[in-house]
């Protein structure tokens, strides 16, 4: 029971920081201090938030980690953070690809083992 009432926090914060995110990105547009057009500069923080998510959560480390990590570079990537855009930084997508189908592959087995564990525990 407490898993469950446990998820639903942690979806009512995410959805809570998204809308939160997305208020105060519109009343800097609305005052000026952000340009109408360059707000969607800042729409790969919605990956960000979601890896953040994934990543709180058993067995989706690996998905969480892909998504904030491809969130990030493409937040990076579009800002030009140090004078860097994406035809400089697309090896990173393909250092970080790399990185979550082996993280995906250890969270796979441990998820196989555990299962193991349970079912050998039923059946004891």
């Amino acid at each position: 029971m407490e898993i469950v009432s446990q998820r639903y926090s942690n979806g009512r914060w995410i959805v809570g920081g998204t809308l939160m995110i997305i208020g105060v990105l519109l009343l800097l547009m609305n005052i000026g201090t952000i340009e109408r057009f360059h707000i969607w500069k800042f729409a790969p923080l919605i990956l960000v938030v979601l890896g953040i998510h994934k990543m709180t959560q058993p067995y989706h480390r690996a998905e969480g980690f892909w998504l904030f990590s491809l969130g990030i570079w493409l937040e990076v990537s579009m800002l030009r953070v140090f004078g860097v855009g994406f035809y400089y930084t697309w090896p990173a997508v393909l250092i970080l690809l790399g990185i979550y189908w082996m993280w995906q592959s250890v969270e796979r087995d441990a998820r196989r083992r555990d299962a193991e564990t349970q079912l050998h525990s039923i059946t004891l």
